[in-house]
Order: C-alpha cells, then sequence, then structure tokens
C-alpha cells in the first residue's frame, strides 16, 4: 500500500474526505488537495497528520505523496499573456 492509498482508506473509514478533515481537524482543502493530486505531504505535515489523526495515519507512508497534477492548460495560457502585457 502506497501513501495515497493509506490517506484513501483512513477517509474511507469516516465516509467522506469533509468528515475525515473534520474528525481529524485538518484543513478541508488540504486534504482534498492531497487526495486529488494536486497538492503533495511535506515532511512536516505528514507528521502533523499523523498526530492529528491519533495513530489513524503513518507519516512513513504518507511523505511519499507527491503532486500528481499540473495546472491546466488554459490557467497556464491565462498567465503568460498577463506576463506579455505587463511586460
Amino acid at each position: 500500500m502506497d501513501g495515497r492509498q493509506h490517506l484513501e482508506a483512513a477517509i474511507a473509514r469516516h465516509g467522506t474526505t469533509a468528515d475525515a478533515a473534520r474528525a481529524w481537524g485538518l484543513p478541508y482543502q488540504s486534504l482534498r488537495g492531497v487526495v486529488s493530486g494536486w497538492r503533495g505531504v511535506s515532511r512536516s505535515q505528514a507528521a502533523k497528520w499523523a498526530a492529528a489523526a491519533n495513530g489513524e495515519l503513518d507519516p512513513s507512508l504518507l511523505v511519499w505523496i507527491r503532486k500528481t497534477r499540473n495546472a491546466a492548460p488554459a490557467q497556464q495560457g491565462e498567465a503568460a499573456v498577463v506576463l506579455k502585457k505587463a511586460g
């Protein structure tokens, strides 16, 4: 089981991501960002999440969760247009 599967299994025990975030006292946006692949988990974040989850989460697995998605091409293009206009 990799880190993302470990996190998803722990969330499933609570029902939804929002329920798990409430139970663990963690920000929903951060948890959802990691689950959806937009964010990774740092060492310090893994330790904080494991402590907040009272042993439900293993920090040695969480630290291996990396970002798997990039910004949508339209968003990147919009940023490039703004930079060209400003410069």
